[in-house]
């Protein structure tokens, strides 16, 4: 089983990030995954196995544009994936909200927050039934509602969050 987890937060307008910050933004959210998937899946397909590919639910926000970015393509080719390769590698798109990690800072759960155990949990019960999963209850719901509102009002709320870097 593969699990492609990797992620470096880059929460900020375009306009303020340097080349360096795109560059590695890119290359860790998105080129390496896809790049050590690629490598192990002649290996994967002969012995069925797994493969989640952890993403965030800012891939379905054009917010923090290069973090997003990033996590919206690694969504789309976990999905392409898991319908190219149905029947020989399970693979799953796992749409993070906000998880207990050191990326966000954050070592409590509350109404907004999962454990990194309570992640773990979920991708195990939706890998193999699912092409795609945001993971806890309390995650597709906010996804589901979150559809509901204007674009701006989702980008607004993200924008304000004193952890989001402005120009």
């Amino acid at each position: 089983m593969l699990i492609a987890n990797a992620g470096i937060g880059i929460f900020a307008q375009f306009e303020a990030l340097t080349y360096e910050e795109v560059q590695s933004g890119v290359a860790v959210n998105a080129l390496h995954p896809v790049f050590t998937i690629k490598t192990l899946l002649a290996q994967m397909t002969r012995n069925k196995s797994a493969i989640i590919v952890t993403s965030s639910g800012l891939g379905q926000t054009p917010v923090c544009g290069i973090h997003s970015a990033c996590k919206s393509f690694s969504s789309f080719i976990a999905e392409s994936l898991s319908y190219e390769l149905r029947g020989k590698v399970d693979v799953l798109s796992y749409m993070a909200g906000e998880t207990t990690t050191k990326m966000l800072g954050r070592d409590t759960t509350d109404m907004h927050t999962v454990s990194a155990e309570r992640a773990v949990q979920v991708c195990f019960r939706d890998l193999g039934h699912t092409p795609m999963t945001r993971g806890a209850f309390r995650h597709e719901v906010g996804g589901y509602w979150s559809s509901f509102f204007p674009l701006r009002w989702n980008q607004a709320s993200i924008m304000n969050n004193s952890w989001y870097r402005k120009t």
